[in-house]
């Protein structure tokens, strides 16, 4: 099997995260490759916020759980959340949002291009040796009270919204799998 293929083959979600920083020089190649995703018609619909502040992502973290713990809605996620260590964003020391344009644009591509743009970011941090988390989970924040002020603390550029998040980090230990194969999710027109 080829690189490439290896490389889809072995990413996982990483669901622990070590307390080990990742290094600048990788976020900035992971930007890179944000970057290089394509998009219907090359309109870019995207911007990408580095957050590369662990006590910002905890503070994220603390208004995400007091969000879900009061949302009827939210209990099984809260539930799920609790079980898993209490953190919503894994104690990871690095986030990527991937903010997508507002303006002028078809919902459904931008959200097509936004999730190209997770893709590359993800396999580019695999690539590099780093874990993810492809968690839409980054977004509960911005549907609060305090919607506006984390927008201006992240930097949202005038006319973007949340799109989704990634995760990056070290896995805490090495045991994560990727997923099983469902071959009933394949059709063949031969």
């Amino acid at each position: 099997m080829n690189e490439t293929l290896n490389l889809l083959a072995k990413r996982y979600t990483c669901r622990d995260y070590s307390e080990r920083i990742p290094e600048t020089k990788d976020l900035e190649a992971i930007a890179q490759a944000a970057l290089q995703a394509p998009s219907a018609y090359n309109g870019q619909p995207w911007h990408i916020v580095l957050i590369h502040q662990k006590d910002l992502i905890e503070q994220m973290n603390s208004e995400s759980l007091e969000i879900i713990k009061e949302v009827p809605a939210y209990q099984d996620f809260y539930k799920r959340i609790q079980e898993r260590g209490g953190a919503v964003f894994y104690h990871a020391p690095s986030m990527v949002l991937v903010l997508k344009k507002t303006e002028n644009t078809e919902d459904k591509v931008v959200s097509m291009d936004a999730g190209i743009v997770t893709g590359n970011v993800a396999l580019a941090a695999t690539s590099l040796g780093l874990s993810t988390t492809i968690c839409a989970s980054g977004g509960i924040v911005f549907q609060s009270e305090k919607a506006q002020e984390w927008e201006q603390k992240l930097k949202f550029p005038k006319g973007y919204t949340f799109g989704i998040a990634i995760l990056i980090g070290y896995a805490k230990n090495d045991n994560g799998k990727p997923h099983e194969l469902d071959q009933s999710k394949v059709t063949w027109i031969r």
